[in-house]
């Protein structure tokens, strides 16, 4: 069941005011996926509280044969970052993303 929409991020560089080079994300797909909770935890990284939420989002149709390891998926406003692309069937991808906050 495809229950919830997201979003593909491709990253894009340009120029700042300064001449310096800022990346950015644009939207490259926006489509309807499966998603799944894989794992969750927070613990303490150099005096910080750091939060992994993992989370595995099936998309269907010919979407899944064009995205890659370097853009993101945003969900539902966060963003996770894609840490490994299977393609289970031929109209069938498995991603599984990664989002990290630090308080």
């Amino acid at each position: 069941m495809k229950n919830d929409k997201i979003e593909i991020l491709s990253p894009t560089e340009t120029r700042s005011a300064a001449g310096g080079v800022v990346e950015t994300w644009t939207t490259t797909y926006t489509m309807w996926a499966d998603v799944e909770q894989v794992s969750g935890n927070e613990g303490f990284s150099a005096d910080m509280i750091v939060y992994n939420d993992v989370k595995s989002f099936t998309i269907y149709y010919n979407y899944g044969q064009n995205v890659t390891a370097k853009m993101r998926v945003k969900y539902r406003n966060d963003e996770y970052n894609i840490t490994s692309i299977s393609h289970e069937r031929r109209l069938k991808t498995k991603i599984i993303a990664v989002r990290q906050d630090d308080e």
